[in-house]
């Protein structure tokens, strides 16, 4: 690797017969003194962290190697949470520091190969980052302003995710690794509601037996119910990728388990969630009365199998009467509309409604509506950038079904891939109206694929 040059050679001689750094040399270097380190670190520290510390190290340092690499450990830690189910860990945040590091990684590792910074500069990513802005600035002013940092806290956890979608994803294959790895968390995480159900261990809330996730991701029966709706269409975008039978008959078994997930939530935003979905998929369909028709047959039918329970609970979306929980709705549309004309541009701030209404009416009560909660949290600087972002990613699908110097089975597949990402904004803005899912991190991960799938379809147009 070194040569010795005598005092004779010129500078540019010396710098052309080697490289004094190199990513090999870090790697065997970082290696040889984690080793060191962690063995020494025996004589102090719990095994279990040990264990962990090596598997990080090692993890970065695959990550230096290769990049994609990172992709997957960040989902496995942003999807499974291992911080919340493992106490001890809590205090390490891992998603967001692991996270953070990973992004060091990559940026030494283009540093030493000579490569610029990589960073998304499209008009989708622009307005992502226009919106954090947008958080960062109302939790200045937020009357609850250690929970409005920790919802940006949580964007910038989302904003590693997204780079990793937009920047890395940069192959037909490490896209479809990525879309598929993504789906198969999400139906873990309803598997593992759905045992948890079956074995005994729902809650019973509003008088009926409802799962829910076993961390924060889809803790809530509403939030679970909510990620299962949005897993289907990207499942159906799968199921016209891949032809094999094997594939999808394994395909059709995560629509069912997630289906099935879904009613066991009695979750009725997560219904008119599923609802618009399916109904944004009729709309596009060009043989609309068939697919209505199936529709149709199909609700009865599962309307029949249903408990008694559950159809009480959704039976009540079409009911007149105003129970405990849509009257509280009512109470908290009404506080949030007074909240936007007191604090019309910046809002009470992000995550700070519910403490926001205790001050007011002396009772903790969330938003129950995307619309309020958009409004009265972020006010009009928050509610603008992240329709503007809407509409943006809405343009995009829309620019990419449309695509003509392609081949025919590339262009009906960009069109399945753009109706999927039409039925999930769909199904998100009609479940807005009961929900508040401003934070809801399916919004940006459909942006981040969508802007992947697009620069790849660019660049191959550019081919063509």
């Amino acid at each position: 690797m070194f040569k010795f040059v005598n005092q004779y050679q010129s500078p540019p001689q010396l710098r052309e017969t080697g490289t004094l750094v190199t990513g090999r040399m870090i790697f065997y270097v970082g290696l040889a003194v984690a080793i060191v380190g962690l063995s020494l670190a025996t004589l102090r520290v719990d095994p279990v962290f040990l264990i962990g510390g090596i598997l990080g190290v090692l993890g970065l340092l695959l990550v230096f190697k290769y990049p994609f690499f990172g992709f997957f450990i960040y989902a496995l830690l942003y999807f499974l949470r291992p911080g919340e189910r493992y106490e001890s860990l809590a205090p390490l945040r891992l998603e967001l520091v692991f996270g953070l590091m990973l992004l060091a990684a990559i940026a030494i590792s283009d540093a030493l190969r000579g490569a610029r910074l990589r960073f998304p500069t499209d008009r989708v990513s622009i307005a992502f980052f226009a919106f954090i802005g947008a958080l960062t600035l109302c939790t200045v002013f937020s009357e609850w302003k250690s929970e409005s940092a920790n919802v940006v806290f949580t964007f910038i956890k989302l904003f590693i995710f997204y780079y990793y979608l937009a920047v890395l994803v940069n192959t037909e294959k490490r896209f479809l690794y990525a879309y598929w790895f993504i789906v198969a968390l999400t139906t873990v995480i309803g598997i593992e509601a759905a045992v948890n159900y079956f074995t005994g261990h729902f809650r019973f809330s509003q008088g009926v037996m409802r799962t829910g996730g076993a961390t924060s991701y889809g803790e809530h029966a509403n939030s679970l119910a909510m990620y299962m709706a949005t897993t289907i269409p990207m499942l159906v975008y799968l199921m016209q990728r891949h032809r094999r039978a094997l594939t999808r008959l394994i395909i059709i078994s995560m629509i069912g388990i997630c289906f099935l997930t879904l009613l066991i939530t009695a979750s009725r935003s997560g219904v008119l969630c599923i609802l618009a979905i399916a109904f944004c998929y009729a709309w596009f369909s060009r043989h609309r009365i068939a697919y209505i028709t199936a529709l149709v047959v199909f609700s009865v039918a599962t309307w029949i199998a249903l408990p008694q329970q559950y159809k009480a609970r959704y039976g009540s979306i079409a009911s007149s009467h105003i129970d405990e929980s849509s009257q509280g709705r009512l109470d908290a549309w009404k506080a949030g509309l007074e909240m936007f004309e007191q604090k019309p541009f910046v809002g009470v701030g992000p995550g700070a409604f519910a403490a926001a209404y205790l001050d007011r009416h002396g009772t903790w009560l969330y938003s129950h509506s995307l619309y309020i909660e958009a409004l009265a949290e972020t006010g009009a600087v928050g509610t603008i950038s992240f329709a503007t972002l809407l509409v943006l990613m809405m343009l995009q699908l829309r620019r990419l079904g449309k695509k003509e110097k392609l081949p025919q089975e590339r262009r009906e597949e960009l069109q399945v891939f753009a109706r999927a990402g039409y039925a999930m904004v769909a199904g998100l803005l009609v479940a807005g109206v009961f929900g508040h899912i401003l934070q809801r991190d399916t919004w940006f991960l459909l942006a981040g694929l969508i802007v992947a799938r697009y620069n790849l379809i660019e660049a191959e147009t550019a081919e063509v």
